[in-house]
């Protein structure tokens, strides 16, 4: 897209570049990570699991990052579950915040 001065341009051609640009990402996102003919199957971690792959947390933090959002937690039954990926991704975003482990 070339840049234009925003009193250039219309409403109409605005949104349509809005939306392109939107697609185009959503179609980044969407493509298949693994495009190999084995699929990868998600891992699902224990609590304790869970706190050994984020540094060795007690359950206490497990809990208060649940609560505030940073870590999801799907419920089985009475069992606490974690996607091992997205354990992966919080740990990250974590320790770029800094302190201890990132929490």
């Amino acid at each position: 897209m070339t840049k234009k001065v925003l009193t250039e341009v219309g409403i109409s051609e605005l949104l349509d570049e809005i939306e392109g640009r939107f697609r185009r990402t959503l179609q980044d996102v969407m493509k298949p990570v693994n495009t190999g003919t084995k699929k990868s199957q998600k891992r699902y971690l224990s609590r304790a699991e869970a706190c050994e792959l984020l540094g060795g947390i007690s359950y206490p933090t497990l809990y208060r990052r649940i609560a505030d959002g940073t870590i999801v937690c799907l419920k089985s039954g009475k069992r606490s579950l974690f996607d091992e990926d997205q354990l992966k991704e919080s740990l990250i975003t974590l320790q770029s915040k800094g302190g201890k482990h990132g929490f």
